[in-house]
């Protein structure tokens, strides 16, 4: 049954983080979304082009991977120049957290494909003999190997901030209060995910607590999630959405679990 929800949960994965890229490139190149526009034929302005260019690629799912393969190399190397000397691990927005994210869906985007409402699909589905040039199809036979590399990553993250909620490299939210429970559920909930463990449902319930985040906490400050910095929420939450639809891909105890019963 979840089967049918998998080229779903991609395919809302690939609209957001096209979203995210546009808005990245919008706010290099015109100024936009608090940014500074980039003088004409600068590195910064041929930077912003091609972020512009790839993600309304990725956002029509046309040459999807290719187009995901750009954003992905191009956040981490951003990561790389303005996150990492900075410090480690990249956790919130100073550290370059939310370059590391877009970098690892669109990385998983990569292989996997765009999902529904997309170009390509409807190209496969209704043109079957033409033959897009860098399609790169036979990536689809690697999905459990990239979903169960980025899945570890992506909850180590997660659970790193629950460790700073409950007084682990962070401020200790009061016993039994909001920032406390958030806290034991990421670290137990990321935990859990990292090790590929009852993956669906704490993945559903993980999704849910990061929609509630952004909701109640980022959304009422500003629309655009890069402003309400309510971006790396956001992302989390469709990327657990993935994890429901799809499991946890490779290097999962859940694939041990199944196999013992």
């Amino acid at each position: 049954m979840l089967s049918y929800f998998q080229p779903l949960a991609l395919a809302a994965l690939r609209l957001f983080a096209a979203l995210l890229a546009w808005q990245h490139a919008s706010r290099r190149l015109f100024g936009m979304f608090g940014g500074d526009p980039a003088v004409l034929l600068s590195f910064e302005w041929f930077h912003g082009n091609l972020e512009l260019v790839a993600s309304l690629a990725l956002g029509i799912g046309f040459l999807t991977r290719p187009a995901a393969l750009v954003i992905a190399v191009d956040m981490f190397l951003v990561y790389l120049f303005y996150g990492f000397p900075r410090g480690f691990p990249p956790l919130g927005g100073n550290l370059g957290e939310q370059y590391v994210e877009l970098a690892l869906v669109s990385a998983l985007l990569a292989v996997a494909g765009p999902g529904r409402f997309s170009v390509d699909a409807d190209m496969e589905a209704n043109h079957p003999h033409l033959r897009m040039p860098l399609a790169a199809k036979g990536l689809e036979r690697h999905v459990p190997q990239a979903l169960g590399a980025i899945r570890i990553l992506m909850a180590l993250l997660f659970a790193n901030h629950g460790l700073a909620k409950i007084g682990i490299g962070g401020t200790a939210g009061t016993f039994l209060s909001e920032r406390w429970t958030s806290g034991v559920i990421e670290v137990f909930g990321g935990s859990a995910l990292a090790l590929g463990l009852f993956t669906r449902p704490v993945a559903f319930l993980a999704s849910g607590m990061t929609a509630a985040a952004y909701f109640l906490g980022h959304a009422p400050r500003a629309f655009a999630p890069i402003q309400n910095v309510g971006d790396r929420a956001a992302l989390y939450c469709f990327f657990f959405l993935v994890l429901v639809a799809w499991g946890p891909g490779r290097w999962a105890l859940d694939g041990l679990r199944r196999k013992s019963g």
